[in-house]
């Protein structure tokens, strides 16, 4: 599915409210089952995905990382196309959280140093590159 076709498909906007989501949704099932009186397989296709649709929409979690990414991720084993890329960018993860963990322990010693000689520059600077690290192990969490 293409990105917005979930939102297309209950016919709200990207920025709408879990209310408006909701009201949606029901009006949709409810045209659903008003003319779903026969085995129209077409039309049960339809309402499947309209609550496919609620389920991702409505679950906030669901929801980020359907707008994140563009795509419906189930719950279950996401398949991927390319194993090669997800095993380097796991490794990559891997050696910046040990990077992380090695400046957490510096970032501790400078923050002694901190205290007893009054300079505070080394210790912030350490800060600020373990939270770089992290924000960049997270971002690859994305993709992988």
């Amino acid at each position: 599915m293409a990105k917005k076709d979930l939102y297309n498909l209950l016919g709200v906007s990207q920025t709408a409210t879990e209310q408006e989501i909701r009201e949606a949704y029901l009006k949709k099932i409810e045209q659903c089952n008003l003319t779903n009186r026969s085995n129209d397989s077409e039309l049960q296709k339809k309402c499947l995905r309209i609550t496919e649709a609620y389920e991702i929409l409505s679950d906030m979690d669901k929801r980020a990382l359907y707008d994140i990414r563009g795509i419906k991720r189930k719950t279950s084993k996401v398949k991927t196309t390319n194993k090669v890329d997800t095993k380097k960018i796991k490794s990559v993860r891997n050696i910046l959280n040990n990077l992380f963990l090695f400046g957490s322990a510096i970032t501790v010693i400078l923050f002694v140093v901190n205290i007893i000689t009054g300079n505070s520059t080394p210790f912030y600077w350490a800060c600020g590159v373990s939270l770089t690290l992290k924000i960049t192990e997270y971002t690859l969490r994305l993709f992988s």
